[in-house]
């Protein structure tokens, strides 16, 4: 045998280690009891734990992943160790920096996947828009087509819009590109590109007219741009003014009794069966312009004396103070206000 092709081993005593031999080196001499094509190199076994070698303690990077971190949900590196002598594995994870704008490191695979949304979304932006070309009276859709590819650089894109100054000129006619199915599409004329001006069944623009009495009724454009009633602001004052007097006139009130009636009605019906003074409180409620009238029965059946508020009113212009209605007769009373604290009174029998 080639004295090349054997590994002395070391003397070692026998009882605390054996012999193995293990794969080596191909050996170009080999005896054919013991080798065939490659040499054996004796590996040591240790069978007692009375001898200690460095090497068992020494540890091998045995596998390193991209994980997620189950606590963050961020990336890590998973990095495991294995000792060489006790076979136990240590696992160490390390967060890995994302990308960000100012930082370079990994990308989720969620960034990833929108990036690529947004891209597919932009390419699409880009092949909507507005054009205005001159492509003749009868454009045709290959008219339209050719008309944006070459000014866009990009096919249409659904809502995509062909202004034709040659039709209708010089507003022109808009054409919109609608996919209206699966690889289906086509260019839609949606006639005049303007907008008219309102009509009672047309919908369009609404001119102002200034603020003047003379357009009372009328809209005007406020700053801001919104609308509003020329006179509006007048005639809402007059209506503030007017309501209340409306509301008195509208009122109705029934009463047993001509005594403290309330002036908050124009109209008024007491039913009373024995001799009375008639009195009004609040008669200050009663302006200029106002008037009420009391219609008195009588439910008797005998007559009754009424008499009536001349003391306390200033003026009384029709007949005397007192008033005799006879059984189930009927007498009206009216108070009119003339100007401020100054009244008339007028009262009459009825049939």
């Amino acid at each position: 045998m080639n004295d090349k092709s054997i590994l002395e081993l070391p003397e070692l005593p026998e009882d605390d280690f054996e012999k193995s031999w293990v794969p080596g080196s191909v050996q170009e001499d080999a005896e054919e009891d013991n080798w065939t094509g490659r040499y054996r190199l004796p590996a040591i076994v240790r069978k007692s734990t009375d001898y200690t070698d460095d090497r068992l303690n020494q540890t091998a990077l045995s596998n390193v992943s991209i994980d997620e971190d189950p606590a963050t949900k961020k990336l890590c590196l998973s990095k495991v160790d294995k000792n060489l002598g006790s076979g136990i594995t240590v696992t160490t994870n390390t967060l890995v920096r994302e990308a960000s704008e100012t930082e370079n490191g990994l990308m989720p695979a969620a960034s990833f996947q929108q990036i690529a949304t947004n891209t597919a979304d932009i390419s699409s932006l880009k092949g909507i828009g507005r054009i205005a070309v001159h492509l003749g009276a009868t454009p045709s859709q290959i008219d339209l087509t050719i008309a944006w590819t070459t000014i866009k650089g990009i096919a249409p894109g659904d809502g995509a819009t062909v202004v034709n100054l040659d039709q209708d000129a010089p507003a022109g006619h808009a054409w919109t590109y609608l996919e209206t199915g699966e690889d289906v599409s086509e260019w839609i004329d949606r006639g005049t590109d303007t907008v008219n001006q309102a009509a009672t069944d047309l919908l369009g623009v609404v001119k102002g007219l200034a603020a003047i009495t003379v357009n009372a009724g009328k809209v005007f454009v406020e700053s801001d741009g919104s609308m509003s009633v020329i006179g509006w602001d007048s005639l809402l004052q007059s209506m503030n003014s007017i309501l209340p007097y409306l509301t008195f006139k509208l009122a109705a009130q029934s009463l047993s009794s001509v005594s403290n009636i309330p002036a908050t009605a124009a109209n008024t019906f007491a039913q009373i069966s024995g001799s009375a003074n008639l009195s009004i409180s609040n008669i200050a409620n009663l302006k200029p312009g106002y008037e009420m009238v009391i219609r008195v029965k009588n439910t008797a059946s005998s007559a009754i004396t009424l008499t009536l508020p001349v003391a306390s009113l200033i003026d009384n212009d029709y007949g005397p103070a007192t008033l005799e209605i006879p059984a189930s007769g009927v007498a009206e009373v009216s108070i009119w206000c003339y100007t401020a604290t100054m009244y008339s009174v007028k009262a009459s029998l009825k049939q």
